[in-house]
């Protein structure tokens, strides 16, 4: 196990960095400067074909955009370190330790980086030895070769693991918080859609001939709740696994329905029936655990906080990579003139945001997440949602909250309107990505 190192061992870092450089003539500097710029386009394309070997690595660096931006990153990382003096252990702290969170972010293995780093030594070393300079320059330029990039390396893994160490945290509170809803009205939701979806299939079942195909549980309501929003509640139950087992079979039932001919019904009907029995045992079963306990949440709105928003995108993001469709998110605005909510006292704004917020909650599926963004703004993460759908989506929530009658004091408050911005996740690995997109698109629609 990597230990994670303190402030002290990091500052010592910063000293060991500036006795590297304080040792180096200023020749053997100077060379191995020129060396990584003049080769720095080849070593980059080197190390990301070194990476792109990795098993799994297509899933970080495999997008367009992300490729792109890297090389360029990359490129910019190279100058920095190797241009850096005996005065710049600070800022070359700084640099590595916000690499390491962003790696931390997208989840990238830290083996993986340290192949990378593995592979520029080599490659820069053997640079080096081609330029035909004194043993001494060449020995000292070697030296401070590996002395910045094991120094490097060891500050972006403490920050990886400090950022790393943060996100299992706030996990584990998104995990509480969602506990801490009002189960006993949270259980009546799958219940309903599982047994909405069993009655379907009974009877579709039964007529001598169907139009369209069945649908599968694991793709129904139900579903879709357990993909995205049980695991999160109940992944850690010991009954999570058995239902998930439950859930294959039923959706294997139905395959043979759909692709098969002659294939005895009434079996099925049984097969399903005891699987559908058995699930919703097993759902009383983690419900009734986990009822009484609780967690904080937004006392008006009774939405998930902002600070939940990076750990479930990033859940969802991985979902996608494992071959889950792409998800969107969608953004709120309240607008209304600055002269009327001055007007207006703070209990009555906040009764417009809670009667909204619960607006948005009823319009959301259960598999989904919503979000307070600020003191206007809310947010939706579409599961399993492309652009055009969440937009659907959208627009339905606009038209509710514009048919809906707010009376503040017993007055009608008619100065309210909702903008709203729909952003699709573009297989881009960084949860902060799509969020930044998020919050541009809230800009937009405020200006």
């Amino acid at each position: 196990m990597i230990e994670r190192l303190s402030d002290g061992d990091l500052n010592l870092l910063e000293a060991e960095i500036e006795g590297i450089f304080e040792a180096t003539s200023k020749n053997a500097r100077d060379l191995l400067f020129e060396v990584v710029r003049l080769k720095r386009k080849a070593l980059v394309t080197r190390f990301y074909d070194v990476m792109m070997a990795y098993p799994q690595a297509d899933i970080f660096l495999g997008n367009d955009l992300v490729h792109t931006r890297l090389n360029a990153e990359m490129d910019q990382w190279l100058m920095e370190l190797f241009s850096a003096s005996a005065k710049s252990g600070e800022t070359i702290r700084r640099r590595q330790m916000e690499v390491g969170a962003v790696h931390a972010r997208v989840k990238v293995p830290v083996s993986m980086v340290m192949r990378g780093f593995r592979e520029l030594k080599r490659a820069i070393m053997s640079d080096l030895v081609e330029t035909r300079n004194t043993p001494n320059d060449l020995a000292m330029a070697a030296n401070l070769l590996t002395g910045l990039l094991d120094v490097a390396l060891a500050m972006m893994t403490t920050a990886y693991m400090r950022f790393a160490e943060k996100v299992t945290r706030t996990d584990e509170a998104l995990r509480l918080y969602s506990i801490g809803q009002d189960l006993a009205a949270e259980r009546e939701r799958p219940r309903a859609a599982l047994l909405e979806w069993a009655h379907h299939l009974f009877f579709q079942i039964q007529l001598p001939s169907r139009g369209e195909e069945l649908i599968p549980l694991g793709k129904s309501d139900f579903g879709l709740w357990f993909a995205h929003r049980a695991e999160i509640i109940f992944g850690q139950a010991q009954e999570f696994s058995t239902i998930i087992d439950a859930i294959v079979r039923c959706d294997n039932a139905v395959w043979d329905i759909n692709h098969k001919i002659g294939v005895d019904r009434i079996a099925v009907i049984r097969t399903v029936k005891a699987e559908i029995d058995k699930i919703n045992a097993l759902l009383a079963i983690i419900f009734d655990s986990a009822i009484g306990l609780n967690s904080a949440r937004d006392p008006l709105t009774k939405l998930l906080s902002r600070q939940f928003l990076t750990p479930a995108i990033s859940r969802e993001i991985g979902l996608t990579q494992e071959g889950k469709p792409a998800f969107s998110l969608v953004t709120f605005l309240l607008n209304t003139a600055a002269s009327r909510r001055n007007d207006m006292d703070q209990r009555g704004w906040d009764e417009i945001l809670r009667r909204s917020a619960q607006i948005v909650i009823n319009a959301s599926r259960s598999s989904d997440s919503a979000f307070r963004l600020g003191d206007r703004s809310f947010l939706v993460l579409r599961v399993e949602s492309g652009a055009d759908t969440a937009e659907e989506f959208a627009r339905d929530v606009v038209n509710r909250i514009a048919s809906t009658h707010f009376s503040i004091d017993g007055q009608t408050f008619y100065d309210l309107s909702v903008s709203f911005s729909v952003t699709e996740h573009d297989g881009h690995p960084d949860p902060r990505h799509i969020i930044k997109l998020a919050e541009q698109g809230v800009r937009q629609v405020e200006a």
